[in-house]
């Protein structure tokens, strides 16, 4: 055999060259050479190779050939095969590769017994069983304080998912101190924080990323005004004002705002900037549907299935593509892949509960959203759409509850209000109704709902003085606005205004003004032409009076100073 090829190599040699293959995306080549590694004896580094890797943890150089083949499986995703060939590695980095892989294959085999049909049911012992022996694992390392700032993250990312959340921000808090540069880190930190003062206490790094984290944190607790300004004083000081992630950020707060115009304008910038980019096309594809722009959501939809069909957010872009067709059995097909492809994807839980709604489908919606809010409990969306099912199940108390759930999430929101005040109502807390409506009003009702709900109560409990006062409200808001609720609702409010005035107040004159305007509604035309006769009788009689009045007077009274004739001294 001829063995001029036959050059012996080093076992470092391939590591190296692992190294190589890993860092360009070759992951199979890159498994296939650190396999071969792995099988050499272990030999001293060469001295080449210790100047370059001088600056690392020694524990890891010792590991580093274990340690490429494992991360070779990692990305190969054999995640049990690279925990495996980790065991035993003392190296922060060996450990928490180990950890990592252990997790996800947890994961990808829950993911894989979850069922295909419905997308939600699940074993709780089972799906939780690496997930113990992690906790058990970390805990100890923890309690040692051996644990570096990644694996502190990934021991927090264990303890959510066990719902043990006690600890939680300390550790986060520790992981981003740590390691300042871990963003995943910052985004787990921000979802402790359920209020203001919470994100306040944190004690945070000095470093740059703590400021995009406040920017983010300010968006994720609604607060939309101070997030925009955090992420402008950014762009203005070193953020490039065209960066991708800057952009969609923003258009997530105008979104957030309920600003879907400039929010659309955004994404579209983000969409022509970085045509294969696929995060925040959920977002996009919501901004889309609301706006009821089917030509440009059918073209983001074409596009991001031949950019990764197989993405949760394309299944959430298609899902709304056919929800806004009405075809809501398909919107429901493609929300449901999004959640089997990614259990602990919000936006897709969220959005097939708004289908199960359209189809009358309670049980369902109630079982979407639930799972929406174990993913994440700050979701407004999820908290009103519970509300909204038990409403539809007349079950009033229920309602308040997760109504209240969402405004206290979303303070200013109108929507949150009215909705609260038409339960209140129902249950005949009519003060607290009351209340919740011109709470409505004061924060900017962008339904123009709350105005016309509290007219009405007050007209319902015989209060007639406010309902007028709160029907002329509504009546000027509509005529400056040119918006109403609907064309029922305010020939209502112009009747009643009509008969107020003509019963109480006997302004003739607004009586007329209202009058005319029921005339402008089939509704209450005929009404309408009936009060305008009423007044002309009205004006003829008062005319008959003044004159008989004026006839029976006497001559002298008629003379008199009193009747504006002129005084002479």
């Amino acid at each position: 055999v001829n063995n001029r090829y036959m050059e012996v190599p080093s076992k470092w040699e391939l590591v190296v060259a692992a190294r190589e293959l890993s860092d360009r995306g070759l992951v199979h080549s890159a498994k296939w050479m650190s396999e071969l590694s792995v099988s050499l004896p272990r030999s001293s580094l060469p001295d080449g190779l210790r100047d370059q890797l001088s600056h690392l943890d020694t524990e890891w150089m010792l590991e580093l050939d274990r340690y490429t083949f494992a991360k070779a499986c990692f990305d190969c995703r054999e995640y049990r095969r690279a925990a495996f060939h980790l065991e035993g590695c003392k190296s922060q980095k060996s450990i928490f590769l180990r950890g990592y892989s252990l997790y996800l294959a947890g994961e990808k085999n829950k993911q894989e017994q979850t069922s295909e049909v419905s997308g939600m049911t699940h074993s709780k012992e089972n799906s939780t069983k690496h997930l113990k022996l992690l906790q058990k694992e970390f805990s100890q390392l923890y309690e040692r304080k051996t644990l570096d700032g990644y694996g502190l993250y990934l021991f927090g990312v264990v303890l959510k998912e066990l719902d043990q959340r006690d600890k939680l921000r300390a550790i986060f808090e520790e992981s981003v101190n740590k390691v300042p540069f871990l963003w995943s880190a910052w985004q787990e930190l921000a979802a402790t924080c359920e209020d203001r003062e919470t994100l306040d206490t944190l004690d945070l790094p000095s470093h740059w990323m703590a400021e995009m984290f406040m920017a983010y944190a300010c968006l994720h607790l609604q607060h939309t005004e101070e997030s925009l300004q955090r992420y402008n004083d950014l762009t203005a000081s070193w953020l490039p004002a065209d960066s991708t992630h800057v952009k969609s950020q923003k258009a997530l707060v105008y979104y957030n705002a309920r600003d879907f115009e400039e929010a659309g304008r955004l994404y579209g910038e983000v969409f022509e900037q970085d045509p294969e980019r696929i995060d925040e096309t959920d977002f996009y594809s919501n901004v889309l549907f609301v706006m009821d722009k089917k030509a440009e959501l059918s073209h983001l939809a074409h596009h991001v299935v031949q950019v990764d069909r197989y993405r949760p957010e394309t299944c959430c872009v298609i899902g709304n593509y056919y929800g806004l067709r009405g075809d809501h059995h398909k919107a429901i097909q493609y929300f449901q892949r999004a959640c089997s492809l990614d259990p602990s994807y919000l936006s897709a839980w969220t959005l097939l509960g708004h289908e199960y709604v359209e189809l009358k489908n309670i049980p369902a919606a109630i079982q979407a959203y639930r799972r929406a809010v174990d993913a994440d409990p700050s979701d407004y969306r999820a908290w009103y759409g519970l509300g909204q099912t038990y409403e539809m199940l007349r079950m009033p108390l229920y309602s308040v509850h997760y109504y209240q759930k969402a405004h206290q999430l979303r303070p200013n929101d109108s929507r949150m209000l009215v909705a609260l005040g038409e339960i209140y109502e129902r249950l005949n807390k009519h003060q607290l109704a009351k209340k919740c409506y011109w709470r409505a009003v004061l924060v900017g009702d962008v339904e123009d709902l709350a105005l016309l709900q509290l007219a009405k109560l007050y007209e319902q409990q015989g209060e007639n003085e406010e309902a007028a006062r709160v029907y002329t409200r509504l009546a000027r808001q509509t005529e400056d606005s040119g918006t109403a609720a609907s064309t029922a609702d305010l020939s209502r409010c112009y009747r009643f205004l009509v008969l107020h005035h003509l019963r109480t107040t006997r302004d003739l004159e607004q009586a007329e003004s209202y009058a005319h305007k029921c005339c402008e509604f089939a509704e209450t035309l005929q009404e309408g032409t009936s009060f305008l006769e009423e007044i002309g009788q009205l004006r003829r009689r008062e005319r008959q009076f003044s004159a008989a009045d004026v006839n029976s007077m006497p001559l002298d009274q008629s003379l008199s100073p009193d009747m504006n004739t002129p005084k002479f001294s």
